[in-house]
């Protein structure tokens, strides 16, 4: 018990005694104090004050007619990445600059919106720093849509020659074949048909009186063999014209039948199916080069600007050197106490 009290005693008077220090030495204290909170003071309102401005941008997109999706012209991702070497590591050993882009990032949540922050000696310097960075990338994203509209232009031009192609070419050259079959070809075949008909019929005729006249030959041999050979001629004029008739009814029904039909049923397909189409897909390029459906890269709300500079920290400053200088003269103080008693200790011991 009584140990403990002892220590009780000593612990009291330790603690006196720190107070004692603090006390004795507090001209010290408040003095480098007071030192560094100046120096601070002094350091914040004459240091450089740099003016911060934020935009957010959205990456420029455009929409695909065949499925009604939105298509980006970048990654929002790349394009962060190469507007930080283009804008930060490029710049990142240059001195003494007025003006600086300080971050370049893509939203975690969504790549395609961008957080650009940019530091200037002023505001109007930052957000020319900015506005320098916008500018460059609306440039480039104006020229890939106006790349995009140009071969979409090159496709329209291309249907519109299939399309004249069709009205001027392919479906005049299938009228004139029907106009040809029909004015030209089934009239030839059948003045021909009605002329071996013509043909056959005198064959027939004469082959009929050359029999007659055979009949009427009795004990003529040399007449009789001139007619049987005359009759021999006749059947295989007869047998030759049949032929051809044939061969000529057969051309006309070709013609009639498959030719003709087929011939109408390509210019149907031709004005119905093939110019439809085109005519179809030359509504839909012309809808998708409307100008709504183009979208630059834009600014998502507005450039925010603040109404003080966000460096020096002034307030910060000075209360870290505050504090700072009153734990460092606190140990200051407590340091020289501990050197001014130490002699004194020892000779005690003595």
């Amino acid at each position: 018990m009584q140990n403990n009290t002892q220590y009780i005693e000593e612990d009291k008077i330790d603690l006196r005694e720190l107070f004692t220090v603090l006390k004795k030495r507090k001209k010290l204290i408040w003095g480098v104090t007071a030192l560094l909170t100046i120096v601070a003071a002094a350091f914040v309102f004459t240091a450089t004050q740099w003016w911060q401005v934020n935009a957010t941008l959205e990456i420029g997109k455009y929409i695909d007619q065949k499925t009604g999706k939105e298509i980006y012209l970048e990654n929002g991702s790349g394009v962060s990445e190469r507007l930080k070497v283009q804008y930060i590591d490029v710049y990142e050993h240059v001195k003494d600059r007025d003006s600086k882009i300080q971050s370049i990032n893509a939203s975690k949540k969504n790549p395609q919106f961008i957080s650009i922050t940019a530091l200037g000696k002023e505001n109007k310097l930052a957000l020319n720093e900015i506005q320098k960075v916008i500018d460059d990338l609306q440039n480039k994203h104006r020229k890939i849509i106006d790349e995009i509209i140009a071969n979409k232009q090159s496709t329209l031009d291309q249907i519109d020659r299939d399309i004249f192609q069709v009205n001027h070419n392919k479906i005049p050259k299938v009228t004139e074949s029907i106009e040809y079959i029909r004015k030209v070809q089934l009239p030839s075949l059948d003045k021909k048909i009605v002329a071996v008909e013509s043909n056959l019929k005198n064959s027939i005729r004469e082959k009929d009186e050359a029999i007659k006249n055979l009949t009427s030959l009795n004990g003529e041999a040399s007449l009789a063999a001139l007619r049987m050979a005359q009759i021999q001629g006749l059947e295989y004029k007869i047998s030759e014209n049949e032929i051809k008739l044939i061969d000529l009814n057969n051309q006309k029904q070709e013609l009639m039948s498959t030719t003709l039909p087929a011939l109408e049923r390509e210019i149907e397909s031709l004005k119905r199916i093939d110019l439809a189409s085109l005519q179809e897909k030359r509504h839909l390029t012309i809808l998708s080069m409307q100008p709504h459906n183009y979208k630059n890269t834009k600014i998502v709300g507005s450039i925010i600007t603040q109404d003080k500079p966000v460096k020096p920290k002034k307030a910060l400053i000075i209360i870290v050197a505050f504090i700072t200088g009153l734990m460092l003269s606190t140990f200051l103080a407590f340091f020289l106490e501990f050197i001014n008693q130490g002699p004194k200790k020892e000779e005690i011991e003595v």
